[in-house]
C-alpha cells in the first residue's frame, strides 16, 4: 500500500497561469490582427468584440494568477497508513482537513456534463472536498482509498454547486 504525497506551490501555479495567459494572448492577438481582417474585412464590431473578450479574460486570468503568487502558500495532500490530510491555501475551509482512515465512510463523486467533484464522507456525517486543483492526484487517492478501505465510489449525476 503506497503512500501518496503531493505538494504544489501557489507561486509556481500562478507563474504557470501567467505563462499560459501570455501565450494564448499572443495567439489570439495574431488571429485578431492577421486572420480576422482577411476573412471578414468589414467586420469592425466583431473585431472590437474580440478585443473586449481578450481583455476581460486576460484581466481575470492575471488577477487570479497574481492572487496565487501573492498568497505564496503551498498546497499539500498526503495519504499515509493512518490518515488523509489536505491543506489548500486559497480554497474554502472544506478543502482543508485531516481525516483518520478509520473514520472514512464513503467517497462521493458528483458530476455533470463537463466537470466533477470528489467528496470524502466521514462516519460522523461530515463531508470534505477532495480538490483536483494544484494538480492533486485525486484519482490515485480515490483508487488507493477504495483498495485499502474496500469502499465503492458513490456516483451522483447532477449540478455541481
Amino acid at each position: 500500500m503506497p503512500n501518496i504525497h503531493h505538494t504544489r506551490s501557489t507561486v509556481s501555479e500562478g507563474l504557470s497561469l501567467l505563462f499560459w495567459i501570455g501565450l494564448l494572448d499572443v495567439i489570439f492577438v495574431l488571429v485578431l490582427v492577421v486572420w480576422v481582417p482577411r476573412q471578414w474585412p468589414d467586420e469592425f464590431w466583431g473585431l472590437v468584440f474580440g478585443w473586449m473578450v481578450l481583455t476581460i479574460v486576460s484581466a481575470v486570468g492575471v488577477w487570479i494568477a497574481v492572487q496565487m503568487i501573492h498568497a505564496s502558500g503551498v498546497f499539500e495532500c498526503h495519504l499515509n497508513e493512518c490518515e488523509l490530510h489536505c491543506v489548500a491555501p486559497l480554497t474554502g475551509a472544506d478543502a482543508n482537513f485531516t481525516i483518520a482512515l478509520a473514520d472514512i465512510d464513503k467517497i462521493e463523486k458528483i458530476s455533470d456534463s463537463d466537470s466533477r467533484r470528489w467528496y470524502i464522507w466521514t462516519k460522523q456525517g461530515q463531508r470534505y472536498w477532495l480538490t483536483e486543483n494544484y494538480g492533486n492526484p485525486v484519482l490515485d487517492i480515490v483508487e488507493e482509498l477504495e483498495e485499502r478501505l474496500k469502499l465503492k465510489v458513490v456516483e451522483v449525476r447532477g449540478r455541481i454547486s
